[in-house]
């Protein structure tokens, strides 16, 4: 192997002092895990760089909120770290927003092999193997006051590959890297695995390595970095994580009796076995279908008696898939509804109106009056705030209460 030619992990948002979050319930065998399930994929990062027999480790901010995670957090990371001292492996730690510089705990000395770049401010490092250098690392922890900017980094004048290490949790463009001579940016701040620039100059954002949301979907994990002769980086993704998210819509049509029901989910669900590469799968379904199905779906308690039939069958099996819920989304209400003269027609002409008039106004705080805002004004105006200023919100307001309204307007002979 070359001088130029070595390898390194790059890893980020490791937030050991978070939870998962958004579930309504989970499995009781899970439960354990999905505490744990930070700190065991963050422990795989590590298992990746001794692995991979990598020059360094690069921490690209957001590791964990020391205050968060209390003893438990910063003793796991001095053991790992300790690991990796015991192969000569270094460490080029970039603080986030939740693990600035200054807030490690003085009573955890850090090994000797971790560097810790200032915060808001450009540090450079050239890294050594066998006393000659192959890399020049530059970087700056984040910090809100002072924002570091990519002309900030330059390459390094006599050609050694030069890594410039940033958490940049608002993103950055990649227009703004370009062209500067830095052959990678390690890049933190997103929890979604996405490379910015290809060829001579690499821009990457590794993602968390264990997804906590379900925004965070698919899988997760550290990336490895191989160098060659010419100073060109191959990237390569090594999964660390036990669970995955998804959220998975199912095309229904007309349906409305159980069998043809399960049968579309069980292909979907079978699916996604097949492709989460042993992780469990934590699943939220959506059943997109026409407005008259849906109606006679809800009506029957279709939607309970399949969640609770999923969980049942897929819950305890390796890998393993649990359905946190099952949401009915309409394609369309049936054309004849919306012309007929009655109260269902008038509610949904209102109903079509709002969604066609993103400015027309949704009188909601009349009706949340006497259920919340009595008692609790701040939450009243917190939902209000979502409603107005998120179309998504809006849309899936006007969409639900659409469902609603017109299972309650629909006489009771629709479910045969």
């Amino acid at each position: 192997m070359s001088a130029a030619s070595f390898r390194f992990v790059h890893a980020s948002d490791f937030h050991l002092e978070r939870l998962p979050t958004g579930l309504a319930e989970i499995p009781d065998r899970w439960r354990d895990r999905l505490v744990s399930a930070a700190y065991d994929a963050a422990r795989g990062v590590f298992d990746t760089a001794l692995a991979e027999d990598a020059q360094f480790l690069i921490l690209a901010g957001d590791i964990l909120d020391a205050d968060g995670t209390g003893p438990r957090g910063p003793l796991f990371l001095t053991e790992q770290f300790t690991r990796l001292a015991e192969r000569n492996i270094a460490v080029y730690w970039a603080g986030g927003r939740t693990d600035p510089q200054d807030a490690w705990p003085a009573e955890f000395e850090l090994p000797e092999n971790v560097h810790v770049f200032r915060r808001g401010r450009v540090d450079e490092i050239v890294h050594r193997r066998d006393g000659v250098p192959i890399a020049r690392l530059i970087g700056a922890g984040y910090d809100r006051r002072r924002k570091v900017r990519p002309i900030d980094f330059e390459p390094d004048v006599a050609g050694l590959f030069s890594i410039a290490v940033i958490h940049a949790p608002g993103g950055v463009s990649a227009e703004s890297l370009s062209g500067r001579g830095i052959h990678y940016w390690a890049l933190g701040g997103s929890h979604n695995r996405q490379t910015m620039l290809g060829g001579d100059e690499r821009a990457h954002y590794p993602g968390t390595p264990q997804g906590q949301r379900f925004g965070e979907p698919g899988g997760h994990g550290a990336t490895v970095v191989r160098t060659d002769e010419s100073l060109q980086a191959q990237l390569s993704e090594t999964a660390t994580d036990g669970f995955r998210w998804a959220e998975v819509q199912v095309d229904i049509g007309d349906a409305r009796t159980r069998e043809p029901l399960e049968n579309a989910i069980l292909e979907q669900a079978t699916q996604l076995i097949d492709t989460c590469e042993g992780r469990d799968l934590i699943v939220r379904l959506t059943l997109l279908g026409d407005g008259e199905a849906l109606i006679a779906i809800a009506r029957q308690h279709l939607d309970t008696a399949i969640l609770a039939w999923l969980r049942e069958s897929f819950a305890g099996d390796s890998p393993g898939l649990w359905c946190d819920s099952i949401k009915l989304q309409c394609r369309e209400m049936p054309a004849q509804w919306y012309a007929q003269e009655t109260i269902r027609g008038d509610f949904l002409r209102i109903t079509e109106r709002l969604g066609d008039d993103r400015e027309a106004p949704i009188d909601l705080a009349r009706h949340l009056a006497d259920a919340v805002a009595k008692n609790h004004p701040a939450m009243a105006d917190l939902l209000l705030a979502d409603i107005d200023g998120d179309a998504n919100e809006r849309w899936r307001l006007i969409h639900d209460a659409t469902l609603l309204g017109a299972n309650l307007l629909t006489g009771k002979d629709l479910v045969s």
